[in-house]
């Protein structure tokens, strides 16, 4: 057993005698908060501090999860919507002259339009 531990070790330790202490249950109060940190030295102004911090980063994180959901759902908008038109406008040039004139140009550009809709949601290419 070390003398000595390294701010993440004792960080996994305190972490890992909090779980035994709370058994099943692995939620805090932040009561509980406030007496280990008291327990451990820890000023109040600090710990305000850092509660606000993790606070603010949480709500960073289901920012950024809530943008993720919306940009999924819209590029599978984007492809459902490509799918219904490409059929109708074949449909209406073929009626239209007898024949496949000009369907192909549009969907060419928007199937362009989907695939880099495509990149910066689930590829590498930032908006």
């Amino acid at each position: 057993m070390s003398d000595t531990y390294t701010p993440e070790e004792a960080q996994a330790i305190f972490k890992k005698a909090l779980q035994i202490k709370q058994g099943i249950d692995q939620t805090l109060s932040r009561e509980d908060i406030e007496k280990t940190a008291a327990e451990m030295g820890i000023d109040a102004a600090i710990l305000k501090q850092a509660i606000q911090r993790h606070e603010e980063e949480q709500a960073g994180e289901l920012e950024m999860q809530k943008e993720r959901a919306e940009a999924v759902s819209g590029f599978k908008w984007n492809i459902a919507s490509y799918a219904v038109v490409c059929p109708a406008l074949f449909i209406f040039d073929f009626f239209d002259g007898g024949g496949i004139n000009w369907a192909y140009w549009p969907l060419l550009g928007w199937g362009i339009g989907v695939i880099f809709h495509w990149l910066t949601v689930y590829g590498n290419l930032d908006p």
